[in-house]
C-alpha cells in the first residue's frame, strides 16, 4: 500500500497519496478530471491496494445508477414525491395565493381528469 507522495519517475507526475486520490476519485469515475490529473490518479490506483478497491466498487455503483436511469420510475412514486414537494413548499409558504407547485398540481390533476 503506497501512501507517501514523491515523483513516479516513469511517467514524469508528481504521485497522490491516499487522501488526494480520495477527494478526486469521483471525478475520476466520471472522468471529469484534467488529463495530467486523470494520469496521476490512474497511476496511483494502478499500484494502491487500499484506493483501488473503492474505485472499483464506484465505478460498479456509476455503472448501476446509469442502467437505472433507463427504468421508468412509477406514476405512484412520481405522485407521492411531488405531493411531498407540495406538503412542504405549502409549510413554508404563508401567502394566501396558490403557490406555483399547487398550479402545477391542479393543472396536471385536471389533465388527467
Amino acid at each position: 500500500m503506497r501512501e507517501a507522495t514523491g515523483m513516479d519517475d516513469a511517467k514524469g507526475l508528481e504521485e497522490l497519496d491516499c487522501d488526494s486520490v480520495a477527494v478526486r476519485l469521483w471525478d475520476f469515475v466520471d472522468g471529469e478530471l484534467p488529463p495530467r490529473e486523470m494520469a496521476q490518479v490512474d497511476a496511483h490506483l494502478e499500484d494502491c491496494e487500499r484506493c483501488f478497491p473503492v474505485y472499483r466498487f464506484r465505478k460498479a455503483f456509476q455503472e448501476f445508477l446509469r442502467c437505472q436511469e433507463k427504468s421508468e420510475v412509477p406514476v405512484g412514486l412520481r405522485r407521492a414525491v411531488f405531493e411531498r414537494i407540495l406538503e412542504e413548499h405549502r409549510e413554508m409558504d404563508q401567502d394566501e395565493s396558490p403557490s406555483l407547485w399547487e398550479r402545477l398540481r391542479d393543472a396536471t390533476r385536471r389533465d388527467r381528469d
